[in-house]
């Protein structure tokens, strides 16, 4: 049996963002157990990222939910915070029975369930997207698609990393989507019981990262996020970079989030949200109970000089710290990050990016690329990307120019060799 005086925390699915909270926490002094929500790794792409060095233990779980339960409470972690999106609906369920801090129990789902977050917000009058849930071919009628009018968002109901998300300029084009998806296993390890249809949301997107204690949400950071659509519909990462929180367009995007965790639930700990700014004000695409996937976290700190890793990693250590760190945030928006895609698939014969970057002025860091004998995936989501490229400078002009530059090499292939698949 665990010592009572040592610091013990739970991170449920710690992939991902996930390892990076956990380094944090062991770096203030806590222990953290690693919970699988599955009795199997759920995606291979980011199971690199699952460093069991973070870890003192790492539990499967089997269903058996009383079980879990009595085991946790024997060794009576201070928190349960989740590590990556499948990880949610488990972690605030045992945050829950365990007395621990956690967000609104009464309503399920809302910070997990895509279709379950429209009708929260829509229950409270908050402004949100039209929609339908499509749980079998039968109940997608021509009549329900057309109401919402067209080009529609077609996507999984449970997923992460832009997964399976689809758009469709007509019924069609809706229906084979779903024909293709529904009943398949997503990226995060769950069947597609259900697909949601919603209205293609037109305006810039954002990415707003907000950390909350005792349903008081405070803002963290606010990135301006580009995305491209390829010609069959897929939806694919481009760049994001940060946005001044004394900006205009950030004050307005920071009510609006406000008022949908208020509605959704969320009493306690990260939140990453996706907001589309249209012409009436801001819409929710969705949001995610956990730390913002796919950043370098220490790069972002050298930047500006927190994470929302840190600031969560302080809510969960010390929240009187916390408060002191989140009532004061301010940060000059000089860094962008560039996903790299790959225009086809095959094994890496030679990679030439590290020497290629190093001549930008802005460049700071590179995530996750591949390596010689690796095989590359022809990109259509997040997971298969080939990985990010960190840019940090005071002056915005030259991010672009790097920016362009990067373009310009990715499109002539300079970047990687790749033998044919």
């Amino acid at each position: 049996m665990q010592k009572m005086n040592q610091n013990i925390g739970v991170i449920v699915d710690g992939y991902s963002t996930g390892g990076q909270l956990a380094s944090a926490l062991k770096s203030l002094g806590y222990r953290v157990l690693n919970i699988m929500s599955t009795g199997s790794i759920i995606v291979e792409e980011i199971s690199s990222s699952l460093n069991n060095e973070n870890f003192f233990d790492t539990w499967f779980y089997d269903g058996d939910l009383d079980s879990l339960v009595a085991r946790l409470a024997e060794l009576r972690p201070q928190f349960v915070a989740t590590g990556f999106e499948s990880g949610v609906p488990l972690a605030e369920t045992l945050a829950d029975r365990l007395a621990l801090p956690s967000n609104d129990s009464n309503k399920p789902g809302y910070r997990s369930n895509k279709a379950r977050m429209g009708e929260g917000l829509r229950d409270s009058g908050v402004p949100c997207a039209e929609q339908i849930i499509v749980s079998s071919l039968s109940n997608m009628t021509r009549e329900a698609v057309d109401a919402i009018g067209y080009p529609v968002v077609v996507k999984p109901t449970e997923s992460a990393g832009s997964d399976s998300v689809f758009i469709a300029h007509t019924y069609e084009g809706a229906l084979g989507h779903i024909k293709t998806i529904l009943g398949k296993k997503n990226r995060i390890g769950r069947n597609n019981t259900e697909i949601l249809v919603q209205e293609f949301i037109q305006g810039q997107q954002y990415i707003v990262n907000s950390v909350s204690l005792d349903g008081e949400h405070f803002i963290t950071e606010i990135w301006k996020d580009i995305r491209t659509q390829t010609i069959n519909g897929q939806v694919l990462y481009d760049h994001e970079h940060l946005v001044d929180l004394k900006d205009p367009v950030s004050q307005q995007l920071t009510d609006y989030l406000k008022a949908c965790l208020d509605a959704l639930g969320v009493r306690h700990g990260p939140i990453h949200a996706e907001v589309i700014l249209t012409m009436k004000g801001p819409l929710l695409v969705e949001v995610g109970a956990r730390c913002q996937g796919g950043i370098l976290g220490e790069t972002v700190c050298k930047a500006i000089g927190f994470s929302h890793v840190t600031l969560t990693a302080a809510l969960h250590s010390d929240p009187n710290s916390f408060i002191e760190i989140v009532r004061k945030i301010s940060y000059n928006p000089c860094i962008m990050v560039v996903s790299l895609n790959s225009f086809r698939s095959g094994v890496v014969k030679k990679t030439n990016y590290q020497e290629l970057l190093q001549k930008l002025p802005s460049f700071s860091a590179i995530m996750s690329m591949p390596s010689v004998g690796e095989y590359v995936p022809k990109t259509r989501d997040l997971f298969t990307s080939l990985g990010a490229i960190y840019l940090v400078h005071d002056d915005f002009n030259i991010l672009n120019s790097d920016l362009a530059t990067i373009r310009s090499l990715e499109k002539s292939n300079s970047f990687l060799q790749l033998s044919e698949s």
